[in-house]
């Protein structure tokens, strides 16, 4: 109940150590017994997410909110805050607050996430070679490229007037192949 702070276990699928009388315990009471077995990182999210005076505010016009949080044993679980109550203004009263450990689910996700990133490292691994190797092939080739193409220009100067057309036909072959290829290592 969000006005008495008083909290009602329903159900129990684990053993707490909490001292309850009849399944009732003061909420800041409670607040503060958890606090000491949620992982450093999560307190203020956890204290947050469960801050009775805003918790009626967050949920109005919502079915439900949740979040994830990790024990300092190591453990993960999800909470989910759900209206049950409401006064004759709309405004939340009360609360179903219901834990789920999703250990599972999350070593799951964040093996997901490890193995995703090693494959975007190597992707960019592999990128960098190929461009670096890319970039050698191209001024590897280049430079005999133009050896051709220059040798190509002299032989075309030194056949000007004579009458060689097969001769000819093959020095403008080779001229253009060889461009083609200059043009296609320029745009690597």
């Amino acid at each position: 109940d969000l006005k008495t702070k008083r909290v009602e276990l329903v159900k129990r699928t684990r053993k707490m150590n909490i001292d309850m009388k009849d399944n009732n315990i003061e909420w800041n009471l409670l607040i503060e017994i958890i606090k000491n077995v949620i992982a450093e990182p999560f307190v203020q999210k956890y204290m947050e997410f469960f801050d009775i005076q805003t918790m009626a505010a967050r949920l109005h016009n919502k079915e439900s909110m949740s979040s994830e949080f990790k024990l300092k044993e190591g453990s993960w679980f999800l909470s989910m805050v759900v209206p049950q109550n409401y006064d004759k203004n709309g405004n939340v009263t009360s609360v179903l607050i219901a834990n789920r450990d999703v250990t599972d689910e999350k070593m799951r996700e964040l093996r997901q996430e490890e193995e995703l990133r090693e494959a975007k490292l190597k992707a960019e691994c592999a990128n960098k070679a190929k461009s670096s190797f890319l970039f050698n092939m191209s001024h590897d080739i280049r430079t005999p490229m133009n050896a051709i193409l220059g040798y190509a220009q002299l032989m075309e100067d030194e056949m000007k007037g004579k009458d060689l057309p097969e001769t000819s036909e093959y020095l403008k072959k080779l001229q253009q192949s060889g461009n083609l290829l200059l043009s296609i290592i320029n745009n690597v």
